[in-house]
């Protein structure tokens, strides 16, 4: 068994709010092409992927393991998932054991055995 565990997850975007700068630079209202959309977005773990990683979490302070988590919804996490061949989340790998598309019943029960 590995010395870490690393967990997969996707962070889930929602729009926050939408809104139109108004067309005001230094000082000086200008023409209205100068004004910009702006979005923000909120970004949320999923219910399923915040069970997984407490589970994780627990299971490693209890061992004095490290967890290392990588969001799937950036570059370098779509990177890592795919050398390491996750193709669902929320996935856990455990030193050369992978457990995808993991449930916390599922994750309970391949813990037991460590």
């Amino acid at each position: 068994m590995g010395n870490q565990i690393e967990i997969f997850v996707k962070k889930k975007k929602s729009l926050k709010r939408q809104y139109v700068t108004p067309p005001v630079s230094d000082g000086y209202v200008h023409h209205g092409c100068m004004s910009k959309q702006v979005t923000e977005y909120d970004e949320a773990l999923p219910e399923a992927d915040k069970t997984v990683l407490e589970i994780a979490n627990q299971f490693a302070s209890e061992r004095d393991m490290q967890v290392r988590v990588y969001d799937v919804s950036t570059f370098t996490g779509k990177l890592r998932a795919m050398l390491k061949r996750v193709r669902k989340t929320p996935t856990v790998i455990i030193g050369k054991e992978k457990i995808d598309d993991a449930t916390p019943e599922l994750l309970r029960n391949e813990l037991q055995s460590y």
